[in-house]
Parts: C-alpha cells; structure tokens; sequence
C-alpha cells in the first residue's frame, strides 16, 4: 500500500484547518464592516472595540451603530466551537453628537 497520498491528504487537511482558525477573526471582521456600510448606507466605515470582542461600535458618513456578534455553539468530544457566526445591529444607526464646543465646557 502507498501511504503518500495518505499523507498529503492529512497534511492538506491540517494546512486548511489551520489556516481557517488563522484567518477566521479577520473575516468576520471583513463581514461586519460589508453589513454595516448597508445598514448606515456608507462606503467607508471604521470598526471600534466596546466592551469585549463580541461588541463592535462603527462610525461612517456622521452616524455610528453598535453591532453584537452571535454564533451557534457547536459541542463535541474535543470541546466546543463556535458556528455560523453573524453580526446583528443592536442599536443604531444614530447621527453622531456634535463634538462639545469651548463655549458648552464653561
């Protein structure tokens, strides 16, 4: 029995699953930011942590929201993993407030 496509197949196997944990909080960051230019009908917008890495506030075009990122848990023998993540709007978007002016500070 050759055993060298076992192996590559088992290498190849290995690469893509962790290359997919290497590369999964970018992508969902990629996919927050796509969502929110719909929702705030903005071409450039900016991410800021909150509270925690769940929280997100975005700011574009004079208005900001705040998105929570959902997932499914995913249980077996080895642990759990989270799946089917998405962003949902928990609030906003909202104008921005006007930056306090010297005169309002006295």
């Amino acid at each position: 029995m050759n055993t060298v496509p076992v192996i590559v197949a088992f290498t190849m196997l290995v690469l893509g699953t962790l290359t997919a944990c290497f590369t999964r909080a970018p992508l969902q960051l990629s996919a927050l930011e796509k969502r929110a230019a719909l929702d705030i009908r903005c071409d450039k917008v900016t991410t800021y942590p909150v509270v925690d890495d769940r929280t997100r506030l975005v700011r574009g075009c004079g208005k900001e929201a705040i998105y929570v990122r959902t997932c499914q848990t995913w249980s077996h023998d080895f642990g759990a993993d989270e799946v089917n993540c998405t962003w949902q709007l928990d609030r906003g978007p909202t104008p921005l407030a006007p930056a306090p002016t010297a005169a309002a500070a006295r």
